[in-house]
């Protein structure tokens, strides 16, 4: 069932994997890596309710699971808790501080707290690992924005544009 969970998730038929990934944790709930692709597959369907379910879930199991810590965050963040996923960002980066996906979405939070230097602070060290990362400069061009630094925003915004476009 993981395989065809798996294959299902990477074609996009996220409903069906799901039911897969359901029957995989029926078969062992005691594996907290089991709880990872369903997690992510209801990320990409934006149910964060249930993603949250799932993450809490695994987590109970294994609470220093990088990719369900990942997840849990991501789940506050969308439904409108921040501050709480923060908390969570913090906790992942000092488990996986190579990976600068998990800066970006620090940054983002701090953008929905407006909390600007923090936002810049975040968006920096995602910088600093990948020089291609157009979220992180984006973010940071907001940063600069809402600290009233026009100029700099617009290299940043032009610098997230032209990543994109490539």
């Amino acid at each position: 069932y993981y395989l065809k969970g798996f294959i299902l998730s990477r074609f996009g038929q996220y409903t069906p994997a799901i039911e897969a990934f359901q029957r995989v944790i029926k078969m062992d709930p005691t594996a907290p890596e089991n709880f990872e692709d369903i997690c992510e597959c209801y990320a990409l369907v934006e149910n964060y309710k249930k993603l949250l379910e799932y993450a809490n879930t695994g987590l109970m199991l294994n609470k220093d699971n990088p990719v369900l810590i990942y997840y849990k965050a991501q789940a506050l963040t969308m439904l409108g808790e921040p501050k709480k996923a923060v908390v969570l960002y913090k906790k992942l980066l000092a488990i996986d501080s190579a990976n600068a996906s998990n800066y970006v979405a620090a940054a983002y939070c701090y953008s929905q707290l407006e909390m600007w230097h923090e936002c810049l602070e975040y968006s920096n060290q995602a910088i600093m690992l990948d020089r291609s990362n157009a979220e992180a400069f984006y973010l940071k061009g907001c940063a600069f924005q809402n600290l009233g630094k026009a100029a700099e925003a617009k290299k940043m915004f032009e610098k997230a544009d032209t990543l994109t476009t490539v």
